[in-house]
């Protein structure tokens, strides 16, 4: 066999290397690479494929360096220079490479165009809004506390999107507090509140000026004078301005006195004048003698008007507004001493003596008038006249008084008349009095007051109520009279109210244990002459009402001449007394419509025949009352008419008309002896009148011996209730009971 000898070599040399050993790989950083394809076989993170980092290092072996970087960002081209990018420029580099971080600009060849920029009226898109549409760029300074005004500190540049907590006025020194800006008052506190510069405003007293007249010399429009507790003599004058004056102490701590007694503590001559938390003493002016306004606005609030003693012949209040409105709330009136001594022909003695306004407004809620000490005194003839002693007084103006308190006052008037061709006739000694004048009175209560009226000679003081108003309108809520003391020798006195002249309405009056008593004149609990109105829920029990020498007339509820309409009413207890004349009965009337009453227990005596209810001068119509245990002790003896215990009248032509009425008990006890005579010309009034019942309304309790203590509420099983008229219903649709409390108003009170 024939070898072929090539193809045996080439077998040899094959098997020669299958047996040889290979060759090494060198990997010194151990990332899987070897030397020949790791471009850095000394770092583990430099290898083929490896992430590129912003580390100015081939990390891809690529032959690039940091190309696409994973921690780098995207870079937008700032051809302009304006902080903002191209938006269509960008790459994928290292922090600062290639441009900025913000790509917005909308024309990256103009450095004035970017978004924030400002616009300009030049038709171009400066902001980068989308719009050509030029707008205001304004200054805003941020409002924090929300007080509209900005801290100047901290401003912002906007166009029409303006922030809501940002304003255009800057100035607040304290944007933390919305008490705090450039508008606000300085309160007295210590603190800059208007941002001035100057503790409340500069206007300290004493710290800033030593005096009240500096400090309102020094003030401007709406400043805040603050005074420090101490006395302060002075007779300052605001003229024209509109300022504060307060306080800074406790109430009570912070007086004004007197500098010069004659003249006022304070005058307001025009502006507005706002008084907190003072007292006025030891004033003694003739004419305001504490506060005196002329043509000026004045507010008091928290102060007290006390220990000033103003003596003169024509007293005004202490007080006074002439052409002027005053606003009290909260204010005390107390301890004052009034002393008018008078002579002459004078016209016009005082127009009251603590509190009034001439042609004005007053209004006065909450406080007192207590302590108070008024005398006057005439040695003279006095001509004409009005209001000699009120303690509050509203002439030709209108008042409104709300949740006011009388207690304690004392009012004394003697006037002598030596002549015997003049006299005085007027309303005198009120404790609250208003002419031509409308007024607004709403919880008002008059306490344990006195008035006492004495006169010689032909000198008349025609009346001596509590409260007198004359005309205009009278409206009132919730009053109170009690233990009220008045005394008149020669006129009327009233021991609660006498309205002569107005219209009115009055809903919830109570006058109770007062005393009116006159020598010769009239002596009444509550009087309306030439009034027009409607009188509700009015309780009247307990009063001592007597005339002593004729003519002397005596009654409770004087109506006459008037025409009144009387709801839901209750008149008990009360002592009508004439020693030398007549009685008028519980209710005198000229026109009077009574409904839903109990007239109940009232006791009157007279020397001459008079009434044990009614003294009927015109026409007198009742429905739905009780008339219940009235008693009448009388001479028997006059030329007045007489017509029953219930009834008398010297006026022909009289009516009295009782409707579902409850006649119970009543009785007269003619004095034994004396003949009984009548006027030729008298007639008797028939007793008219349907459903007439005589029986015991059983009373819920009246054997207490005071009628204050009295419940004229029905038992459950008296006759008189649903008696009434069927067209008057109560509040529970049922026929009206009789009394006080049935009737739609019955309820409640």
């Amino acid at each position: 066999m024939r070898t072929n000898s090539r193809h045996t070599m080439t077998l040899l040399i094959l098997s020669l290397l299958a047996c040889a050993e290979p060759t090494p790989v060198t990997d010194a950083d151990g990332d899987g690479y070897s030397l020949e394809v790791d471009c850095d076989d000394a770092d583990a993170a430099i290898f083929p494929g490896a992430s590129e980092r912003c580390d100015s290092t081939d990390n891809d072996c690529d032959g690039a360096v940091d190309e696409l970087p994973e921690d780098g960002g995207a870079w937008y081209a700032d051809a302009d220079g304006d902080g903002h990018g191209d938006p269509a420029a960008v790459s994928w580099t290292c922090m600062g490479e290639g441009g900025v971080a913000v790509g917005d600009d909308c024309n990256d060849a103009d450095a004035d165009v970017y978004p924030g920029a400002p616009e300009l009226t030049d038709g171009v898109d400066q902001d980068c809004d989308g719009t050509t549409e030029d707008e205001t760029r304004v200054t805003l300074y941020i409002d924090a506390d929300g007080d509209g005004y900005g801290d100047p500190a901290n401003s912002i540049t906007v166009g029409d999107d303006r922030p809501e907590n940002a304003v255009e006025t800057a100035g607040d020194c304290d944007d933390t507090d919305p008490d705090i800006h450039p508008d606000a008052l300085d309160t007295c506190d210590g603190v800059d509140q208007d941002c001035d510069g100057a503790i409340d405003g500069g206007l300290r007293v004493p710290e800033d000026h030593p005096d009240l007249q500096g400090a309102i010399d020094a003030a401007g429009e709406d400043a805040v004078i603050c005074v420090a507790p101490g006395t302060y003599p002075t007779n300052a004058i605001a003229a024209g301005k509109r300022l504060t004056l307060l306080g800074t102490g406790a109430r009570g701590t912070t007086t004004l006195t007197a500098d010069v007694e004659s003249d006022p503590i304070l005058e307001i001559l025009g502006g507005e004048v706002a008084i907190d938390n003072l007292v006025f003493r030891g004033g003694r002016a003739s004419e305001g003698a504490a506060v005196r306004a002329i043509h000026a606005t004045v507010a008091m609030t928290e102060s007290d008007v006390s220990g000033n003693a103003p003596i003169g012949g024509e007293i005004r209040p202490i007080v006074y507004g002439e052409e002027s409105d005053l606003a009290l709330a909260d204010v005390a009136v107390h301890d004052n001493d009034v002393n008018v001594v008078a002579g002459g022909y004078e016209t016009e003695i005082t127009y009251g003596t603590l509190v009034g306004v001439l042609e004005g407004d007053l209004t006065w809620t909450g406080g007192e008038i207590s302590g108070n000490n008024v005398r006057l005194t005439t040695s003279d003839a006095i001509l004409g006249g009005r209001g000699i002693a009120g303690l509050v007084s509203v002439l030709r103006g209108s008042g409104e008084i709300t949740d006011l308190s009388f207690h304690d006052n004392t009012t004394t008037v003697h006037m002598a008349e030596p002549d015997s061709y003049a006299y005085y006739w007027g309303s005198t000694a009120a404790e609250l009095y208003a002419e031509s004048s409308d007024m607004v009175v709403s919880g008002l209560s008059v306490e344990d007051d006195r008035i006492d009226v004495t006169s010689t000679g032909f000198v008349q003081v025609q009346s001596a109520p509590v409260l007198a108003v004359g005309t205009g309108n009278f409206v009132g809520t919730d009053l109170r009279f009690a233990r009220t003391h008045l005394t008149n020798d020669n006129a009327w006195a009233t021991s609660s109210m006498f309205l002569y002249g107005p219209s009115f309405d009055i809903d919830g009056l109570t006058v109770e244990d007062t005393t009116s008593d006159v020598t010769t004149g009239g002596a009444f609990a509550l009087s309306f002459y030439s009034s027009t109105g409607t009188l509700r829920h009015l309780d009247m029990r307990g009063n001592a009402l007597r005339a002593t020498q004729v003519p002397g007339v005596a009654g409770a509820l004087n109506l006459y001449p008037a025409t009144v309409t009387v709801e839901n009413f209750i008149v008990a207890g009360n002592r009508i007394t004439s020693d030398s004349w007549t009685t008028w009965g519980v209710v005198s009337g000229f026109r009077a419509v009574l409904t839903n009453g109990d007239i109940v227990g009232n006791a009157s005596s007279g020397f001459l025949p008079s009434s044990a209810v009614f003294d009927n001068e015109g026409e007198i119509v009742g429905t739905n009352l009780n008339i219940v245990g009235n008693t009448l002790t009388d001479s028997g003896y006059g030329y007045y008419c007489s017509g029953a215990e219930i009834e008398s009248s010297y006026a022909g032509g009289t009516t009295l008309t009782l409707t579902n009425t409850n006649l119970h008990g009543n009785t007269s006890n003619r004095w034994p002896g004396v003949p009984r005579t009548t006027r030729a010309d008298c007639t008797f009034p028939a007793l008219g009148g349907t459903a007439l019942l005589d029986a015991d309304p059983q009373y819920v309790d009246v054997s207490f011996a005071s009628s204050l203590d009295w419940d004229l509420h029905l038992q459950a099983s008296s006759p008189v209730i649903d008696a009434g008229l069927t067209s008057i219903v109560d509040p529970d649709a049922s026929v009206s009971d009789l009394g006080a409390y049935g009737g739609p108003g019955g309820a409640g009170w």
